[in-house]
């Protein structure tokens, strides 16, 4: 028996749909557009579930609703530490803000988003909870991965970045590698979503133990054609 769905919704992001089934989607999509409160500009769900309910927004409201993304869910099984590259892991601190958000911003032209916290915002909220860890070397540094808040006994790590011309030195694998064993010795598990179609975050991370769980999609959601 299927659980019942969940929306998870906090702006400016999109919401993420959890649980239930195709039908369930529809259903949910249904009960959003009736009750006329504000409009989500898209929706993230399992693959089936983001389908089904796109579908029904874009029939009931006549906003096109266009595919942006699809990524894959892992969870950390045993974790097998890379060759460690010359340097160590640290935490940001405020003297790093500049380097952050410039990184924040390097990381979002990659991954195409759009939609979300400004890099001043992120980096705020990364500091204050000492949630991103940075691999330097020379005492410069050279790659991040950030830590979410826990949930329901998970963190999950986002942002994984290192500079174009820095790539291919083993920076992102140690860093984390680093975090996740830091995730996992505070006593929750380590999750992550990548790219589906990226076989070399794909590959990273299957190589530091991360298993697959699920393929998720992501759609983004048209103006109000009713709208002037």
């Amino acid at each position: 028996m299927r659980s019942p769905p969940a929306l998870l919704w906090t702006p400016p992001f999109a919401p993420m749909l959890i649980g239930g089934d195709e039908a369930a989607a529809r259903g949910l999509a249904r009960v959003l557009a009736e009750a006329g409160g504000p409009a989500p500009g898209g929706i993230g769900a399992r693959v089936e579930q983001a389908g089904a309910f796109a579908g029904e927004w874009a029939r009931l409201t006549g906003r096109a609703a266009r595919r942006t993304f699809r990524k894959r869910l892992y969870r950390l099984g045993a974790l097998t530490r890379p060759t460690a590259p010359p340097g160590r892991a640290r935490v940001a601190g405020e003297g790093d803000r500049t380097t952050l958000e410039r990184w924040h911003d390097g990381f979002a032209a990659d991954v195409g988003l759009t939609v979300g916290f400004g890099a001043a915002a992120w980096a705020d909220a990364g500091l204050a909870r000492g949630g991103i860890r940075l691999w330097e070397d020379g005492g410069l540094p050279v790659a991040m991965a950030v830590a979410t808040p826990p949930a329901a006994g998970a963190v999950r790590i986002t942002t994984v970045y290192t500079p174009p011309h820095l790539r291919g030195r083993g920076y992102a694998g140690a860093v984390t590698a680093d975090l996740s064993a830091r995730i996992v010795a505070g006593g929750d598990e380590a999750v992550l979503f990548t790219d589906s179609a990226n076989p070399t975050s794909n590959g990273l991370y299957r190589r530091l133990g991360y298993e697959p769980l699920a393929d998720f999609a992501e759609y983004a959601f048209g103006a109000d054609p009713k709208s002037p």
